[in-house]
């Protein structure tokens, strides 16, 4: 694509394990940290991919328009994350539950774009959520 980037998202473990129970359709008590990381690896993935089609269809004629980095998942507490190489970034804050968990876009060279994204999002109408 004709941007590169990571996206990230950070959230707290008891949500990781809420998020992954409802992926998997098991209890929180039996799941293992080695299934919250995969499926907090296939969130982050499904967020970029739907993000890079919805982005190449609405702005780009629909050809894609990024390369993003592979899904890493860190796990712990007191982390840092920078993403090297980037200049831009682009910041989300999710409540479920009660918690929040945090998506963050980081670009190279994309100072221009970060700036069409805040004012589509500073345009969204809010969408109301339902379900358990």
């Amino acid at each position: 694509g004709q941007w590169n980037g990571s996206l990230f998202l950070q959230c707290a473990e008891s949500l990781a394990f809420q998020i992954t129970s409802k992926m998997l359709g098991v209890e929180i008590q039996g799941l293992e940290k080695r299934e919250v990381r995969d499926a907090l690896g296939e969130v982050i993935n499904m967020i970029g991919g739907k993000f890079k089609a919805s982005f190449a269809e609405c702005f780009n004629g629909g050809k894609e328009a990024f390369s993003m980095s592979i899904p890493s998942v860190i796990m712990g507490r007191d982390h840092r994350i920078f993403a090297v190489g980037s200049d831009s970034s682009l910041g989300v804050v999710f409540t479920v539950r009660r918690e929040k968990f945090f998506v963050d876009l980081a670009l190279k060279n994309c100072e221009d774009l970060i700036q069409l994204i805040s004012q589509l999002m500073d345009s969204a109408e809010p969408v109301a959520a339902s379900g358990s």
